[in-house]
């Protein structure tokens, strides 16, 4: 059996998907079916089945599985031990967790430090919606969430809620309506949510979901103009007068400037921005340096 195929079997049975694994690998969908299917043959054993859409692993597979863990970290153990026989330089591996306007604010300052301050850093970038992200089986000893989430869906996250992942805020900042400084709307005082869901709006599905939080109604149907994961162009469409979005007073300070105006809502949600790692496996090596970044460059920001 190939040693890669351990971390393809332990990835596809953390996401419980072939896509999500194959995606985040980056290798086909093809390539990871033969891959699990040649260790299957090879064990004689079916090591997941499917539970709706998502795959789990079998008796057989659960056991399969413990022992990879163990193979991996040994075969992890064996690069270090030759590297240092070697007199080379370890590397030092950092998986950041970010949602999108972590992406398109402050991680290109954070990811420009650590490759600069860190050598041999091996780093990987995963982003993901903010309320899948503090999910403890996304973690490791190399693993920092760097988030950027309402209160409400932090304070829903089963893995903060159980103490298994911490969470360190260093800023947080109101939610806003962001309109085109062109637009009659700039100019109001307050934004009264009931007119803001017969607006044409701008984001992603989480905006969506501040929407009918804030209307307190899950099922509010929306006059959605786009939901997509294109910052730069749904920003562009507001600042045009196409369509509102929603922004905090933090993510702005970070933003290149555009013709936009945040205008407050009657209801009040924070945007809530910090680094979250698992309990079990304190921030270390580059998880801490990433750690103390992001907080230099949010703790300035703290008060609004």
């Amino acid at each position: 059996m190939r040693i890669e195929y351990c971390s393809y079997i332990l990835k596809t049975a953390e996401l419980g998907s072939i896509t999500r694994a194959a995606e985040y690998l980056f290798i086909s969908q093809q390539g990871l079916s033969r891959a699990i299917k040649a260790v299957e043959q090879e064990l004689g054993v079916s090591l997941f089945s499917r539970s709706g859409n998502q795959l789990v692993p079998t008796l057989a597979g659960q056991t399969v599985l413990s022992h990879m863990r163990a193979m991996a970290a040994e075969y992890e153990n064996l690069k270090t031990n030759l590297t240092e026989l070697s007199g080379q330089q370890p590397h030092s591996p950092l998986t950041l967790l970010v949602p999108y306007n972590v992406v398109n604010s402050i991680l290109p300052t954070i990811v420009n430090r650590l490759t600069s301050d860190i050598p041999h850093l091996a780093l990987s970038i995963r982003e993901e919606i903010p309320p899948e992200i503090p999910r403890p089986e996304n973690f490791d000893a190399h693993t920092l969430a760097i988030l950027c989430i309402p209160d409400f869906l932090l304070a829903q996250c089963p893995g903060i809620r159980s103490g298994a992942v911490v969470f360190e805020e260093y800023a947080r900042g109101p939610l806003m309506a962001l309109v085109s400084s062109s637009s009659p709307l700039s100019a109001l005082p307050l934004l009264p949510a009931e007119r803001l869901k017969t607006l044409p709006l701008a984001g992603q599905q989480l905006e969506m979901a501040m929407v009918r939080h804030i209307l307190g109604d899950e099922a509010c149907p929306l006059n959605t103009f786009m939901a997509s994961s294109r910052f730069s162009l749904y920003r562009s469409l507001i600042a045009k007068g196409m369509a509102v979005g929603l922004s905090s007073t933090v993510l702005e300070r970070f933003t290149r400037p555009q013709p936009l105006v945040l205008v407050p809502l009657d209801a009040k949600v924070d945007i809530v921005w910090g680094c979250a790692y698992l309990r079990e496996f304190p921030p270390t090596g580059a998880a801490a340096a990433a750690l103390e970044l992001t907080k230099s460059l949010l703790e300035p920001n703290h008060a609004y």
